[in-house]
C-alpha cells in the first residue's frame, strides 16, 4: 500500500484497538468458576425449573423460609442456560466476552480531542484489564462491570461534547436492567453524581442562576429517573436497601477476602497501585489538569477500591478514562520535543497494512480461545475443581450420610448446593441472607471459639465438612466426634452418638 498519512493513522488506531481488546480477551480467557458461581447456578436452575423467582430461602436450614430475593435472577437464569448449552466452558467464554465488551466501551473515552494517541489508549485499556483481573468470575457482578463502562462512555461523551445531553436519558432504561441484574447498580448513581455535580457548579460559576437552571434541567431529571428506575423490580423499594444492607455486614471485612482492603504486597494488586504513580507521572509531564468529573471519579472510586478489593475492577475502568487523556497530552509533548531534537524528515515514511493487521488481531483472539479451551480439551478441569472444592469428601458424605445435617465450610456452600440439590447447607455465599448473626455463628464453630458446642447443638448438626486448617478439626475428637474421612483438601467428622 502506498504511503498515506491518514490511512496509516487509521490503520494504527484500528490495530491498537484490536490488539488491546485481544490482549484483554486473552487475560480473561481462563477458568471463571468462583465459590459464588455455584449458588448463582443453583438459583438459576431453580428459576429455570420453577418458572418463578424465589421469594424465601429454600437452600439452607439456618434461614429456611426466611424472606429472600436473589440479587440478579435474570442473570442467574442466563448463567444456568449457558451451562446447559456448553457447561463451564460456556460460562468461561461468557465471562471473557463480558470483560472484553466492557473495555471496548471504555476505549473511545480514553482519549479526548484534539489528542489522538492509539498506543496510549491501548496501554490504558490493557492496564485497566490487568488491574480488573482480580475480580473476574462467572457471577452477576459482570453486569456491574459492563454497565459501569457503558455509563462512563455515555457520561464522558456528553462531557467532551461528542454527544448532546439527550444521550443521558438512555441511562434510565439501562438502570432498570442493572437494578434487576446486580446489587452494584448504586455505582451508576455515583457515576451520575460525579458528572452532574461539577457540571452544575461550573454552570453556576460561569453563567449564574440562568446557567444553573439550564444545567439542572439537563442533569436532575436524569438523576431522579435513575432513582425511580431502581424501583422497577419485583421487590420494589426494598431493592435500594440491598447494597447498603450487604456492606453493613461487619463479618465481611473480617473473613471475606474480596471485602478486605487491598494488600499492596500481593503481585496481583500491583497494577492497581501503579495507577496512582502513573497519574502523578503524566500530570507532571502534561500541562493539563484534571476536570472536576475526573477528579471525583478517581478519588471516589479510588476510595472504594482501597476499602475493598471487589471495587478495584470498577476503579480500573475509571482510571483508564482519567489517565488516558492526560497521558495522551503528555505523549504529544514528548513527541514534539523529540521531533524538535530529531527532525521528522529523517524518518522513513510509514505504510498501512490493514490485512496484515487484521490477521494479527485474529491470531491473538484465536490464542485466547485456545487458552480458554485448553483445560477442557486436555481434561484437566476436573482436577482443577478437585483442588478447590471437596469433590471426594462430598461424594463420601452423600454415600454414607444422605440425611446429614451438615455444617459446611463457607466457601463450599454453593458447590454443595449445586452438586447435592437435596441437601440444605449451614451457610453459603449469600451474605445478605445470613447477616452478621449467622456468619458469626459460623466463625465461632470454624475457629472453635467459646460457644461452638452450643451452635452445633442448636442446629442439631451431626456432620462437619471443613478444610483441614479449620481449628474445629482438632477440637471435635475431644468431645465425642469421630473423623471418618480426610484427604488433602477436606475433613469429615461425625458425632459418635447421634443426638
Amino acid at each position: 500500500m502506498a504511503h498515506n498519512p491518514d490511512a496509516v493513522r487509521r490503520a494504527t488506531a484500528r490495530l491498537a484497538w484490536g490488539v488491546a481488546l485481544a490482549a484483554v480477551f486473552f487475560m480473561a480467557a481462563r477458568s471463571s468458576v468462583a465459590p459464588d458461581t455455584w449458588w448463582h447456578l443453583h438459583t438459576g436452575r431453580w428459576i429455570w425449573e420453577q418458572g418463578a423467582w424465589p421469594k424465601v430461602d429454600l437452600f439452607s436450614y439456618t434461614r429456611y423460609g426466611q424472606p429472600w430475593s436473589p440479587p440478579g435472577p435474570p442473570v442467574q437464569w442466563l448463567m444456568y442456560g449457558l451451562y446447559r448449552l456448553g457447561g463451564l466452558a460456556a460460562l468461561d467464554l461468557w465471562t471473557a466476552l463480558m470483560v472484553t465488551a466492557a473495555l471496548a466501551w471504555v476505549w473511545p473515552v480514553t482519549r479526548e480531542p484534539p489528542h489522538a494517541a492509539p498506543l496510549v489508549q491501548a496501554l490504558a485499556v490493557v492496564w485497566a484489564g490487568a488491574t480488573a483481573a482480580v475480580y473476574w468470575a462467572a457471577r452477576p457482578h459482570l453486569v456491574t462491570f459492563l454497565f459501569t463502562a457503558v455509563f462512563l462512555w455515555v457520561l464522558e461523551t456528553v462531557r467532551q461534547g461528542r454527544a448532546g445531553p439527550r444521550r443521558l436519558v438512555g441511562l434510565v432504561p439501562l438502570m432498570v436492567v442493572w437494578a434487576n441484574a446486580h446489587g452494584g447498580f448504586v455505582t451508576g448513581v455515583l457515576l451520575w453524581a460525579a458528572y452532574a455535580v461539577p457540571a452544575l457548579l461550573r454552570a453556576a460559576w460561569h453563567a449564574g442562576g440562568a446557567g444553573l437552571r439550564a444545567a439542572a434541567r439537563r442533569w436532575l431529571p436524569v438523576g431522579a429517573g435513575l432513582v425511580v428506575a431502581v424501583l422497577l423490580n419485583p421487590t420494589g423499594p426494598a431493592r435500594w436497601l440491598y447494597p447498603f444492607r450487604t456492606v453493613g455486614i461487619r463479618v465481611l471485612q473480617q473473613y471475606i477476602a474480596e471485602w478486605q482492603p487491598p494488600a499492596v504486597s500481593e503481585p496481583r494488586l500491583w497494577p492497581f497501585v501503579a495507577w496512582w504513580f502513573g497519574l502523578v507521572l503524566v500530570l507532571a509531564v502534561s500541562r493539563r489538569g484534571l476536570p472536576g468529573e475526573h477528579l471525583l471519579l478517581w478519588l471516589g472510586l479510588g476510595a472504594l477500591a482501597w476499602s475493598a478489593v471487589r471495587h478495584v475492577a470498577l476503579f480500573a475502568l475509571a482510571a483508564a478514562v482519567v489517565w488516558g487523556p492526560v497521558a495522551a497530552d503528555a505523549w504529544a509533548r514528548i513527541r514534539a520535543a523529540w521531533r524538535r531534537r530529531f527532525p521528522a524528515a529523517a524518518r522513513r515514511p510509514a505504510r498501512a497494512h490493514p490485512r496484515l493487521n487484521a490477521l494479527l488481531v485474529a491470531l491473538l483472539f484465536a490464542a485466547g480461545v485456545a487458552r480458554l479451551a485448553r483445560p477442557y480439551v486436555q481434561g484437566t478441569m476436573a482436577a482443577r475443581l478437585a483442588a478447590t472444592y471437596p469433590v471426594q469428601a462430598l461424594a463420601f458424605v452423600q454415600r454414607t450420610r444422605p440425611q446429614a445435617r451438615l455444617f459446611n465450610q463457607y466457601g463450599w456452600g454453593g458447590y454443595i448446593l449445586w452438586q447435592w440439590p437435596e441437601q440444605r447447607v449451614f451457610v453459603d455465599g449469600r451474605t445478605d441472607l445470613y447477616g452478621d448473626a449467622l456468619l458469626t455463628q459460623y466463625l465461632t464453630v470454624w475457629r472453635a471459639e467459646p460457644g461452638w458446642q452450643q451452635v452445633l447443638d442448636t442446629w442439631t448438626v451431626d456432620v462437619v465438612l471443613v478444610a483441614p486448617e479449620a481449628r474445629i478439626v482438632s477440637v471435635l475428637p475431644r468431645f465425642g466426634w469421630v473423623e471418618v474421612y480426610r484427604d488433602g483438601h477436606a475433613v469429615v467428622l461425625v458425632r459418635s452418638q447421634p443426638r
